[in-house]
């Protein structure tokens, strides 16, 4: 696994209506993942994109934030939910969701509290090393087989960051390069370093 990406689902697209029809209205979900997904008010960057796209072709939408991406998946699967604006593309969801070519990449790194050694380039150096990960996120076997490291596994990005501030531990956080400037930005975090698989 080279890199993340985010996307925003197929059926979005095959959904919408022309300009000249009545709008059709798609209810979409995703988790906090700054800064691509996040509470209105905050920065959202992939929200706002499928939102805007969405709505140049006169397709309304509505994004509810979930704290449970176990759930938000689940409702996914059960067609519950039209769509989320910023999901990993795996075989297994390809099973019940229809995926568009991706607007956005970025890079998964490690994330470490300021002065912690983020430099390795490889998990399995991490041996006996605290690393959070987002449960039901598609990391794939590179990660979730990885031997060495100890797979801790958060609610979202942002609960990984902050139990990784919070803690006297030298734990690390594998997340997508813009989520750790983000909270680099925000004041707390770490810079990263990519990591090969």
């Amino acid at each position: 696994m080279r890199c993340l990406i985010a996307w925003i689902l197929g059926i979005v697209v095959s959904t919408t209506a022309t300009a000249a029809e009545p709008a059709t209205r798609l209810r979409l979900a995703s988790d906090i993942w700054p800064p691509f997904t996040d509470v209105e008010g905050r920065m959202r960057v992939a929200i706002d994109l499928v939102h805007t796209a969405l709505s140049r072709v006169g397709v309304e939408s509505s994004n509810e934030i979930r704290g449970d991406f176990a759930k938000l998946m689940s409702d996914l699967r059960a067609g519950t939910l039209d769509g989320s604006a910023a999901l990993w593309r795996d075989p297994e969801r390809e099973t019940f969701l229809l995926f568009s070519r991706p607007y956005l990449e970025n890079r998964l790194v490690l994330l470490g509290r300021k002065g912690s050694d983020v430099s390795t380039a490889r998990l399995a150096t991490l041996v006996g090393k605290r690393i959070g990960i987002v449960k039901g996120y598609s990391y794939g076997d590179a990660v979730e087989a990885v031997k060495g490291p100890v797979l801790v596994r958060g609610s979202s990005d942002q609960d990984n960051i902050d139990r990784l501030l919070a803690e006297a531990d030298a734990a690390v956080a594998l997340g997508a390069t813009a989520t750790g400037l983000y909270a680099w930005r925000l004041g707390g975090v770490i810079l990263a370093v990519a990591v090969h698989m």
